[in-house]
């Protein structure tokens, strides 16, 4: 069989991770697929919201935009996930809320929420416009003991007003212990307000890094 120039080759209508491809391994002719080369050099995964998510005062609630659906491959050590909100607050509710992520195979509430950030500076009777980072990072072992650690950053218009009292509200936890080797995991963030609290968000940017 003559040999052919990979540009004379017609292009793939997308990147399989069953595409092969030739590589040499100690003078020897093998071959790699798509997968193999995901799994060796990590990738990143995306997911954002396109419309206004509006939630309920006091309901647990998962967030559109933040689930991050986890390769084949699975969860590595060193795997981060950031979650950046933008959000409003009405005048109403003064009550602590919390933000939780979540891991499991369903994508919804019902997933365990392996870490919880419960806000400690409460909001005020004010309306106000914030931005929150989140980022949990997997630890490891990957195993059914696996931790991650995260953080939890709001910063907002109001200063010691509206969505908290304080200008910068930062809060930090250790998740419990969760099964990193479960096949189709999906990971994402859930909200529950405060009494009374209405909250918008605008954005809602998910990310995931070295999977």
């Amino acid at each position: 069989m003559a040999d052919t120039l990979v540009s004379a080759e017609t292009l793939a209508t997308q990147f399989l991770s069953t595409h092969e491809f030739y590589v040499n391994e100690g003078g020897l002719d093998k071959k790699v697929n798509g997968q193999q080369m995901l799994d060796a050099f990590g990738d990143s995964l995306a997911n954002q919201s396109t419309a206004d998510q509006a939630v309920t005062a006091a309901t647990l609630t998962y967030l559109t935009g933040s689930l991050i659906s986890v390769p084949a491959a699975k969860l590595r050590v060193g795997t981060i996930f950031i979650w950046r909100l933008s959000l409003s607050k009405t005048a109403a509710g003064i009550a602590a809320r919390a933000f939780h992520v979540r891991v499991g195979t369903l994508g919804t509430t019902a997933d365990a929420a392996v870490l919880t950030f419960t806000q400690t500076s409460l909001p005020t009777a004010v309306a106000d416009d914030g931005y929150i980072e989140i980022v949990a990072t997997v630890r490891g072992p990957l195993s059914a003991s696996c931790i991650m650690q995260g953080q939890h950053r709001l910063m907002h218009n109001g200063n010691t007003a509206g969505l908290a009292a304080v200008p910068v509200h930062v809060l930090k936890a250790t998740s419990a212990a969760f099964n990193a080797t479960t096949a189709s995991l999906k990971v994402g963030l859930t909200v529950t307000t405060g009494a009374s609290e209405a909250l918008t968000f605008q954005q809602v940017n998910g990310e995931a890094k070295n999977l």
